[in-house]
């Protein structure tokens, strides 16, 4: 039995349910955000609305009785809304930098949770570390051929 309790910022929150929308196609259920972010329906409701205010006008977020509550917009805008979440949550700089400074031992599905907002799978992840170091050795060894 997990007896933790979080207590988030009205932002949090808004980012949490924001990052909740975006990976799930059908509808959530309000009750069901209240009860993981330890609030209430109407505190959910609140945050819904506010998110809507800072929202792209090509996503929406759409509230049915009986489905719950989903994001509206194409597949593009979704991904275009994730991407932006994504890159203000965590920018390209800090990406290389923290691939730079850790080792793969370092790295921890807590920190992939946290920072990676839940919406980059972990295979990816390794993926792109992979293909960084890769593009770093090569650039490392052009550099050095051309100076030979």
């Amino acid at each position: 039995m997990d007896l933790s309790y979080n207590e988030y910022s009205p932002e949090e929150r808004q980012q949490k349910i924001l990052k909740a929308l975006l990976k799930e196609d059908g509808g959530l259920k309000l009750v069901g955000l209240a009860n993981d972010l330890n609030v209430t329906v109407s505190t959910i409701s609140n945050d819904l609305t506010k998110l809507e205010e800072w929202l792209p006008d090509s996503v929406q977020v759409e509230r049915r009785r009986g489905l719950g509550v989903f994001l509206k917009g194409s597949e593009t805008q979704k991904r275009n809304l994730m991407s932006e979440v994504f890159t203000q949550q965590f920018p390209n700089y800090q990406l290389l930098k923290f691939f730079q400074e850790k080792s793969r031992s370092e790295l921890t599905s807590e920190w992939m949770e946290d920072r990676l907002l839940n919406l980059v799978d972990e295979s990816l992840l390794w993926k792109v570390e992979g293909k960084i170091r890769e593009w770093r050795e090569e650039t490392l060894m052009w550099l050095v051929m051309k100076l030979i």
